[in-house]
């Protein structure tokens, strides 16, 4: 592998696995999905909001929207 960074080389090695080129691209548009759901919650949370009260709602409201009950990734510890 000329012109390849040793780093990269495993990157390189991994990417062969045909498993997992169809795993990543599925990650990647969960991930960004879930980028763009908080940014809808902040968003609506900005536009109920009273007026002076909008940090403390968008607050509560990434906060809620983080814990989900039986979820994978819990907001305290078990």
């Amino acid at each position: 592998m000329t012109g390849i960074p040793a780093w990269a080389g495993s990157y390189v090695s991994l990417l062969r696995h045909p498993v997992l080129r169809r795993v990543l691209p599925g990650m990647l548009i969960s991930a960004l999905g879930d980028g763009m759901s908080m940014v809808a919650v902040a968003w609506l949370a900005l536009a109920i909001a009273p007026p002076g009260q909008a940090a403390v709602w968008i607050s509560l409201a990434v906060a809620g929207s983080r814990c989900r009950p039986r979820s994978a990734r819990p907001c305290w510890p078990v």
